[in-house]
């Protein structure tokens, strides 16, 4: 359900950050295990940048682990900043097919059911998913009848168990181009979670 990645980015560092003489800085290696001011402010920009974000075929980043490497600095001509390749890790929510989920209903319509996890929300049961004997009201939402056919109404805010069919990622607009995964377009992406009710034993 959660897995490390390893990402690269590319990533500006104010000349301050350094403490070094704007000729020095190309010669300048930063050591990404250390505790130094500049590895707090990489750290602190790469989870501005990539948490919350969706990586389109990789997940939603939820946490940026540590720092692997980090490239010398380079200063492109007419520019102040320092620029570098970082590499890090990374944790990512992406459930594998067929893991049972946890959620919490939100919003029920006659194409189905949406859940959230608590920090994701776009966990669907769409109407094939349901069990064949499911019926939709508009005023009371969906509910189906159990092995010992007592009815079951689905409730908003009830907690239920789904279990993944599907894991899809979607650009949010017809117009937005398809981009690459880099800080600049990761949040142009979605996930969608599909998933299907386990068994009913009431």
């Amino acid at each position: 359900m959660f897995v490390l990645c390893q990402l690269r980015e590319k990533i500006a560092i104010p000349p301050n950050s350094t403490g070094l003489a704007a000729q020095e800085t190309p010669h300048h290696q930063i050591d990404p295990t250390g505790t130094s001011s500049e590895v707090v402010d990489i750290l602190e920009n790469l989870s501005k940048t990539f948490v919350g974000g969706i990586l389109p075929d990789t997940g939603l980043v939820v946490l940026v682990n540590r720092l692997i490497k980090i490239s010398h600095l380079y200063i492109y001509p007419g520019g102040g900043k320092s620029w570098c390749y970082v590499d890090f890790l990374a944790t990512v929510f992406r459930p594998s097919i067929g893991i049972i989920l946890t959620g919490v209903v939100i919003h029920q319509c006659e194409d189905g059911i949406q859940l959230t996890n608590g920090f994701f929300d776009d966990i669907l049961v769409s109407k094939e998913n349901l069990p064949e004997q499911a019926r939709f009201s508009i005023h009371k939402g969906w509910s189906f009848s159990g092995e010992s056919n007592n009815t079951t109404e689905i409730q908003r805010f009830e907690t239920m168990s789904i279990r993944v069919v599907h894991v899809e990622f979607y650009e949010r607009t017809a117009q937005t181009p398809r981009l690459t995964c880099s800080s600049a377009d990761q949040r142009s992406y979605s996930m969608r979670i599909r998933g299907t009710i386990l068994p009913l034993t009431v």
